[in-house]
């Protein structure tokens, strides 16, 4: 696919303004470990700002309908990135990033290593395997990272370049 500097800079505005990069970690009671999954959104009441998303790079999009209409508050959508197109999206989005740049870059790092750890099969039918503990320890690493890197409050983390917030 072919982007337009214009559209990816416009999109990569998007993201930081109104996006989310993370890990998600899962425990379940019946699994032996815990699973990790790369996540990336974009939320905004307006449906024109989601849908390019949807149209350019694939995935859905989803209405969340707001219980405070006491207030009058607008609805939200919110689009997912496949997992499959996951990589292009924030390799192409990368220069354009500046507020979620180091989350992009821990979701290529998560997406590159992720296979790479060797796990047995249990069979068809049987779901995956359990992570390893090495396996685990790496991706435990990578979520408590960009969980600080999305942490928020005026004291939540360091800002770049050292002043004041």
């Amino acid at each position: 696919m072919k982007f337009s500097k214009t559209e990816l800079a416009w999109q990569g505005g998007i993201v930081d303004g109104e996006g989310t990069i993370t890990i998600q970690k899962q425990i379940r009671k019946n699994r032996p470990s815990p699973a990790f999954r790369a996540c990336v959104e974009v939320t905004n009441t307006d449906l024109r700002i989601i849908l390019p998303f949807k149209y350019v790079w694939g995935g859905e999009y989803y209405q969340r309908p707001d219980k405070r209409k006491e207030k009058d508050w607008k609805d939200s959508y919110t689009w997912h990135c496949l997992e499959s197109k996951m990589a292009i999206f924030l390799k192409k989005m990368l220069p354009y990033l500046k507020a979620k740049q180091d989350q992009a870059k821990l979701i290529l790092e998560f997406i590159k290593y992720k296979k790479s750890f060797k796990r047995k099969s249990l069979g068809r039918g049987y779901g995956s395997a359990p992570l390893g503990q090495e396996e685990i320890n790496f991706r435990q690493n990578l979520y408590d990272k960009i969980r600080i890197l999305n942490s928020k409050g005026r004291f939540s983390r360091k800002q770049k370049g050292g002043g004041a917030i």
